[in-house]
């Protein structure tokens, strides 16, 4: 019996090989044996595929694996013949029909869950290359990497396909949410309670499969149960779920037949894996498909339901206010999908598709110089007509616009990073002369370099240190005429103009004091009333600790790009910390186990950073850490925030906190993270940001140590 196997092993080594002819004669060796019935039926079974695969006989092919079916003694392996009859078509390029297969082999595969993983694999390659439908990809992923093994040969390929399809997933959730709620806002108050209370029932765990915004396709009884966001589009009116009392009626009462009482709990897909990599039967439960207030927290069968009705009702857009801040939630969702789908899917037609509707439900919103030449990208190699459209509404609407600039100029994006790396260096120098306390010179050259240089990025903060210099050497009136310059010639400025507002705020709260001096600005004193804009010390808040480390290979450089990049957070910036946020209500999905770590931990934690990594260890970042200070006394001037510098052999960690919670250092990333380019005055490439525990951070010990961190933080953390 060993002998057989061998020759069995032989067959499958000589198949993957490609050596088919060596191939078929093991197979037919094991077949024409006394092995077990198991073994000569898949021994039959990849005879039957190679003889076609080599004779081009794929009509005989087909009808001797749907013989196999007819065959009793098969009855335990039909998911297998399933599974080679979508083959079969998968290589005849029949997709719709391979689909149809996959998904048979997958529902008759209760036994074999290693078949059932390879069913699911099948189905999300199909959905995600051939169909384009990502959102049921993602779906199929999300049930391959629960089923499958971890030493599956391309087991964490797939995985981080998952992960990157979340960031799709999440969004599409956020549209229908939006919708939802503002749904609920049209209909009388008296009503919204039971309506919500209907939503949150437990038969909203029938939700049908999802479909993706403008794919329709019929409820596929492969497709794991879980509540994915439905199209954004068709959630209003009679086609509104949660509208059908019928339905909800009868979905809950079908669930409890096939399911019982299932216990909601968070994490449920690894018990099976559990059981999958012990071949045992694992049927995939439906899971957390309720309505959480935070998909962190317990599900809605295991909290309180009134709390969880009164969040909700709190969360709908009653007054002109929450209904703008919802329709900005949909603007940025739909914006950052279509980028997802431009320049990490390279779909361009989906990225069109997604624009456009963007445009036509938001005809006016704030990315509309960036979707109208992501249009015209996307039309460029495929239809001059449209392209030539998107192209001139860019050039007379948003002519002073980077886009502009770039369709006349195609090397503009160099000779600008050329540009910001000169003024970068031009800032550093004035700033090294604020440092040294050479006030006049610092208002001497911030007065030519304004001249010099009348549109730089950096323009607001030359002018904010001519302003200090002023106070430093002058009256407070002298002081309060240049800061109000600022805010008048830069009022769109959203870095340096909150900080000046601050500054006015305090000077004009202690104005008498000031009055009393003949130099507004004192080097610091305790004993003085502190002025905002003072405190040399922020140059040298904390002392650098200090890590030898062996060097390592250099980080690879990111390349600048015009095109709209995908931004890790998009909230605009915010005036202040909240102490504490109500709850946004966002739809549950199951998610897949995630990368395990050796090092770092997802335990919660009550300290966390927001960091920056800089990935040069000889540039000086004072005037970068004096950006991030002015940031911090602009729009979190009550909240205490520190920021220190962590150094390796290769890499500088500017880090910010104390933040005490995960959400905290979120909201505070999604305020500083677009602000970067014009705090950090080294270049671009060269640095990144992400948030981390305490924990997780006091384990940074070298570069290779911060890359493994990105790496773990973004399987775990990059699409919250």
């Amino acid at each position: 019996r060993n002998t057989i196997r061998w020759t069995y092993i032989l067959a499958q080594l000589y198949d993957q090989q490609k050596s088919y002819e060596q191939a078929l004669s093991y197979y037919t060796k094991v077949q024409k044996s006394n092995a077990g019935f198991e073994l000569y039926f898949n021994a039959n079974l990849n005879r039957i595929r190679l003889i076609a695969l080599m004779n081009g006989q794929k009509i005989n092919r087909k009808a001797q694996l749907l013989a196999l079916l007819r065959d009793d003694k098969n009855s335990e392996y039909i998911d297998q013949i399933y599974y080679q009859i979508g083959e079969f078509f998968l290589e005849s390029e029949s997709y719709t029909e391979a689909s149809s297969y996959y998904s048979r082999s997958v529902q008759a595969s209760t036994k074999n869950a290693y078949q059932k993983g390879l069913s699911y694999l099948k189905l999300a390659d199909l959905n995600f290359k051939y169909f384009k439908n990502y959102l049921k990809a993602k779906t199929y992923y999300d049930s391959t990497v629960a089923v499958l093994p971890k030493s599956y040969q391309g087991y964490d390929l797939i995985l981080k396909k998952d992960q990157n399809l979340e960031y799709l997933t999440k969004r599409y959730e956020q549209i229908t949410l939006q919708d939802t709620l503002q749904d609920l806002a049209k209909i009388p108050e008296g009503e919204r309670r039971t309506r919500v209370e209907q939503i949150l029932a437990p038969a909203l765990m029938t939700d049908p499969a999802p479909t993706a915004a403008g794919t329709n396709f019929a409820p596929d009884p492969a497709l794991p149960a879980t509540n994915l966001s439905r199209n954004a589009t068709q959630v209003s009116g009679s086609t509104f779920y949660f509208s059908n009392a019928t339905a909800l009626s009868k979905g809950f009462s079908d669930f409890r037949k096939k399911w019982g009482n299932r216990k909601l709990e968070d994490n449920w897909r690894q018990s099976i894996r559990v059981a999958a990599q012990a071949n045992t039967q694992n049927t995939l439960s439906p899971g957390n498909a309720g309505l959480a207030l935070n998909p962190d927290d317990a599900s809605p069968g295991t909290t309180d339901n009134k709390s969880q009705v009164d969040a909700y009702l709190a969360s709908i857009p009653v007054n002109p206010v929450l209904l703008e801040s919802s329709n900005q939630k949909i603007i940025d969702s739909y914006f950052e999908i279509a980028s997802f789908y431009q320049q990490e899917l390279n779909d361009q037609e989906e990225a069109i598709r997604v624009y456009e509707e963007l445009l036509t439900r938001f005809p006016e919103n704030k990315y509309l110089a960036a979707i109208n030449y992501s249009l015209f990208l996307a039309y460029k190699n495929t239809n001059e007509e449209k392209a030539a459209f998107y192209r001139n509404v860019i050039l007379s609407k948003y002519g002073s616009s980077i886009y502009a600039k770039t369709i006349l100029d195609p090397g503009f994006n160099i000779k600008q990073n050329e540009f910001d790396a000169i003024v970068n260096k031009k800032y550093n120098d004035l700033f090294d002369l604020y440092a040294a306390k050479d006030f006049p010179k610092v208002i001497v050259e911030a007065d030519r370099l304004i001249a010099d240089y009348p549109n730089n990025f950096l323009a607001p903060q030359f002018a904010y240190l001519r302003a200090i210099a002023i106070g430093r050497t002058s009256y407070v009136d002298n002081l309060i005429t240049a800061l109000s310059q600022i805010k008048a010639s830069f009022p769109a400025d959203q870095f340096i103009v909150p900080l000046v507002n601050e500054n006015l705020a305090y000077l004009e709260q202690h104005l008498a004091e000031f009055k009393k001096r003949k130099i507004a600005l004192l080097d610091f004193d305790p004993n003085e009333p502190r002025f905002m804009g003072q405190a040399p010390a922020v140059i040298a808040q904390q002392p650098l600790e200090k890590i030898a480390q062996k060097p390592i290979g250099p980080v690879p450089q990111q390349q600048t790009a015009v095109v709209p990049s995908i931004p890790a957070v998009t909230k605009p910036t915010i005036s202040e910390l909240p102490a504490s946020k109500p709850a946004e209500i966002n739809p549950t999905i199951v998610k897949a186990a995630v990368k395990k770590d050796n090092i770092f931990s997802t335990e919660p934690a009550t300290m966390w950073y927001y960091v920056v990594d800089v990935a040069d260890a000889s540039l000086t970042l004072s005037s970068s850490r004096f950006g991030i200070g002015q940031f911090n006394r602009g729009n979190y001037p009550d909240h205490n925030l520190r920021h220190q510098l962590k150094e390796f052999d290769d890499d500088q960690l500017i880090y910010v906190g104390n933040f005490s919670s995960f959400e905290d250092v979120k909201n505070y990333a999604s305020g500083i993270t677009p602000q970067l380019k014009q705090i950090m005055k080294v270049p671009e490439t060269i640095y990144s940001s992400f948030v981390i525990s305490k924990e997780n951070f006091d384990k940074l010990k070298s570069r290779a140590l911060v890359i493994q961190y990105l790496e773990f933080y973004k399987n775990n953390y990059s699409n919250e």
